[in-house]
């Protein structure tokens, strides 16, 4: 049970991963909201639910709850991947750029979600597209990079895919308490140690005592 759930985790990182690649080398291509929620739940959700599997699997729990907790963790992996996401067009992740996945062509979900909320206006989406293109060729000290920034920051596109990663940690963790019982020590203190986690400073006041 082990193996076969280890290998089958593999092969959906992999898959995961290569989406994303795929995502990255083609500027043509705009997957949807949806699209690229599955795809983070493989590339780095899996990584979540292979850890939850192999616990419960290793306490000897049924099927059904090592499935749930499969999924449960898969939701919050795919929170912490936003959630970075979201750092390297705000603040900028430890030992890299601002804005480098601009430059690297990456969908992310703050681009996403700028690109499905402006889908009735191809001037706003065209004009970002014409970002990643022009820093993709220039680096990341394009001015483009900044350029793409502030329009998915007028746009609040940023800010609502931080409150969904957000979103994924917290209710994830509420799940995991529900799955083994609202009186459960470890499940409340893995909820814990997941918004913990989270960087302050995007913490809404409205989460931080949640």
């Amino acid at each position: 049970r082990l193996y076969s759930n280890y290998l089958m985790e593999l092969r959906r990182l992999h898959l995961g991963q290569a989406m994303d690649i795929a995502w990255h080398r083609d500027n043509t291509k705009v997957p949807s909201v949806q699209e690229y929620l599955k795809m983070v739940k493989g590339k780095t959700g899996t990584l979540a639910s292979l850890a939850a599997k192999t616990g419960t699997l290793a306490s000897n729990a049924d099927e059904e709850t090592v499935k749930k907790a499969g999924i449960i963790a898969s939701e919050i992996g795919a929170g912490f991947q936003i959630i970075d996401d979201v750092i390297n067009l705000t603040t900028g992740n430890p030992g890299k750029k601002r804005g480098d996945d601009i430059v690297e062509g990456k969908k992310s979900l703050p681009v996403l979600t700028f690109f499905e909320q402006n889908k009735e206006n191809p001037q706003k989406t065209q004009e970002l597209s014409q970002c990643f293109i022009q820093a993709s060729k220039e680096g990341i000290e394009s001015p483009a990079v900044e350029k793409a920034i502030t329009l998915m920051e007028q746009n609040s596109s940023i800010e609502i895919a931080k409150k969904k990663g957000i979103e994924l940690i917290f209710n994830g963790g509420n799940s995991f308490i529900k799955l083994f019982g609202k009186d459960n020590e470890d499940a409340i203190l893995i909820k814990e140690l997941f918004v913990s986690m989270i960087p302050k400073e995007l913490m809404g006041a409205e989460n931080k005592d949640a």
